[in-house]
C-alpha cells in the first residue's frame, strides 16, 4: 500500500509539474500572494482567477486579473487592464479593430494582425481551455469587446463580436467554437441570432 501511496504522489507531482511548463509564459510574472481583497471571478481546468478593482474612469473599470494553478498553487499577474492613472500589461494582441489595442480611435486594417496594445475593460472572465481564457469587457459604453489569452505563448485575440458572450462553446469537427449573440436586419426588421467564431477571430460562415 505504501509503494501505490508513494507512486500515486509521485504521479500527481510530475503531472504538476508538467502542467506548469507547458501552460505559463515567463511573461507572466509570478507572485506569491493574492491580496486579500481580490474577488475569485473564474474557475476551470485547473485554474482560478481573481480580479482587484484599481481605478474607476468615466466609462469602465481598470483592474488587475490574477492567475492561480489548483495543482501547484503558484499564482501569477494574468493581466492590468489600461486605466487612466494604471498602464496596463503590454501584450501582443490579434485584432483588426486599433480600438482592440486601447487606442482612442477606431480604424479597421484590411486583415488582423499581432501588434502590441493594451486591454482596457475586463467584466467577465471566462476559462476555455488549459491554456485559454476570454476575458470581455465594455470600455467604449457601447461595445462588448472580447479577447482569448493564450497562457502559453502570452499574446492574445480579439474576437469582433460585439455582443454579449452567450457563455456556450461549440466543437465542429474537433474544433472549438464561441457563440455570440448578436442582431441581424437582413429582413427589414431586427432579428436576434447567434454567431460563431474560432479562437482565432474567424466567424464560422
Amino acid at each position: 500500500m505504501r509503494v501505490l501511496k508513494y507512486l500515486f504522489i509521485s504521479l500527481v507531482l510530475a503531472l504538476g509539474l508538467s502542467f506548469r511548463a507547458d501552460a505559463v509564459s515567463d511573461k507572466m510574472q509570478e507572485i506569491k500572494y493574492i491580496p486579500e481583497d481580490a474577488v475569485q471571478v473564474a474557475n476551470g481546468y485547473g485554474w482560478t482567477v481573481y480580479q482587484k478593482v484599481t481605478e474607476r474612469t468615466e466609462m469602465y473599470d481598470a483592474s488587475i486579473l490574477y492567475l492561480e494553478n489548483d495543482v501547484t498553487n503558484e499564482r501569477y499577474v494574468l493581466l492590468q487592464t489600461k486605466g487612466e492613472k494604471q498602464k496596463g500589461t503590454e501584450i501582443s494582441i490579434k485584432a483588426r479593430n486599433s480600438f482592440a489595442y486601447g487606442k482612442d480611435e477606431y480604424r479597421e486594417k484590411s486583415a488582423a494582425t499581432y501588434e502590441y496594445g493594451y486591454i482596457q475593460a475586463v467584466e467577465q472572465v471566462f476559462i476555455l481551455a488549459p491554456d485559454k481564457i476570454m476575458v470581455s469587457g465594455v470600455p467604449d459604453c457601447r461595445n462588448d469587446y472580447h479577447y482569448v489569452i493564450d497562457l502559453t505563448s502570452y499574446t492574445a485575440v480579439h474576437i469582433p463580436a460585439y455582443n454579449s458572450f452567450q457563455n456556450r462553446t461549440s466543437k465542429i469537427n474537433g474544433k472549438l467554437y464561441l457563440e455570440f449573440s448578436t442582431a441581424d436586419y437582413s429582413s427589414g426588421y431586427r432579428e436576434d441570432i447567434l454567431v460563431l467564431y474560432d479562437l482565432e477571430g474567424n466567424i464560422l460562415q
